[in-house]
């Protein structure tokens, strides 16, 4: 997780998560795809 690790915080609700994920398993090329991933799954968790 040291290469892609997020962190995602709202305090109104009491929220954290944390995700980890290592970006550079998947190569430096797809940092885009990657970031798409973790926005969705911040998505996910937040609702």
């Amino acid at each position: 997780g040291f290469a892609g690790t997020s962190l995602w915080v709202e305090p109104q609700r009491e929220l954290v998560m944390a995700l980890l994920t290592n970006r550079v398993y998947y190569g430096r090329d797809n940092a885009q795809r990657m970031l798409m991933v973790r926005q969705k799954v911040h998505e996910a968790v937040s609702r």
